[in-house]
């Protein structure tokens, strides 16, 4: 805890040292959003009813950024989480024009996408399983411009996954 910082100490350590800081804060802390940037996300599937998917279910996540004249062109990287309930789908096969994650760690996916007013804007799409009913909360997709600090959020989604 903060207040306890002062006294920590570390004795008879060997090796390389690693540290671990978390700072829970607001989602709009991220740093400086952009009006020419914006960013959606859906969850849609063939029995979608209201928002709700059947538990072990293939669901279609969409993440479409879109950009005015004025944004930045060049590369950004988009992350999604995943609500608790999903659970991440490998594809089966790699096509080209397809843009697949470049991380992916637990319910964290991490894409590259490089916007030219060049060339016509497109979405991101991904699968996950509906694996743990119950009422979910899919936080904030999150696009950041590599060269700068600016960040834009999409919405909040609530998703629910029922029993078949």
């Amino acid at each position: 805890k903060p207040e306890q910082a002062d006294k920590i100490k570390f004795e008879g350590i060997y090796g390389e040292i690693a540290v671990a800081a978390s700072y829970p804060g607001a989602a709009g802390d991220l740093g400086s959003t952009d009006d020419n940037i914006d960013l959606a996300k859906k969850y849609t599937a063939s029995k979608n009813v209201n928002g709700s998917f059947e538990q072990g279910q293939i669901v279609r996540v969409e993440i479409t950024p879109v950009f005015s004249e004025s944004a930045p062109e060049g590369f950004y990287e988009i992350t999604d989480i995943l609500p608790a309930g999903f659970r991440y789908v490998k594809p089966e096969r790699y096509e080209i024009n397809v843009c697949y994650p470049i991380r992916r760690s637990g319910q964290r996916v991490v894409f590259a996408y490089h916007y030219s007013k060049e060339t016509p804007q497109k979405s991101l799409v991904y699968f996950a399983r509906a694996a743990v009913p119950g009422t979910y909360t899919a936080d904030h997709a999150v696009i950041k411009h590599t060269n700068t600090n600016t960040r834009v959020l999409s919405d909040r989604i609530t998703v629910k996954i029922q029993k078949p």
